[in-house]
């Protein structure tokens, strides 16, 4: 009975060790997806950083909270941002689900078609553009699939949203 018993506790110490090395396993693989942003800022845009290198990511985490300066070019513009989906098989969608992301810009959800993110930044002004990253709640590719994506931000003409108030009195 004793020899029964100790063969029982040894059996579950090991089968322990299996179901821990096992979820260790689980848990590498799932943080072994590099994900790397690629801004491409266009009409005299100038954005820093130029790329953003999250790392490896776990999947289904809430949100990565990155932030954009952007430099305007030598005329008012409003800033307008894009998502293009990278090589690796995820997909940009509203809300995060299986290989697919999700990315809100200054709170806009981001689509494949470009969005107003900023109404006005002066001439030569510099704005912040705030993105949060919402990863896959799981991921088909595997482990050492690059997942990146590139964000475009373009400038476009932006009429002055600032009342100039009425002209000096004797001016034209």
């Amino acid at each position: 009975m004793v020899t029964n018993m100790k063969h029982l506790y040894i059996t579950l110490i090991l089968l322990a060790l299996c179901l821990a090395t096992i979820a260790q396993g689980l848990l590498t693989a799932s943080t072994e997806i590099p994900v790397m942003v690629e801004l491409a800022p266009a009409l005299e845009v100038v954005s820093t950083p130029a790329v953003l290198d999250y790392g490896r990511i776990d999947l289904g985490i809430p949100a990565i909270l990155s932030t954009v300066h952007v430099k305007s070019g030598n005329a008012p513009t409003s800033l307008w941002c894009s998502i293009i989906d990278g090589p690796g098989g995820w997909t940009l969608g509203s809300e995060q689900g299986a290989d697919i992301y999700a990315i809100k810009v200054n709170d806009i959800p981001m689509t494949s078609e470009p969005q107003e993110v900023y109404k006005w930044v002066g001439a030569y002004q510099d704005a912040s553009v705030h993105f949060m990253y919402y990863a896959p709640l799981t991921d088909t590719f595997g482990a050492h699939v690059d997942q990146g994506y590139k964000m475009r931000i373009e400038a476009r003409e932006s009429l002055n949203p600032i009342d100039p108030g009425e002209p000096p009195v004797g001016g034209d």
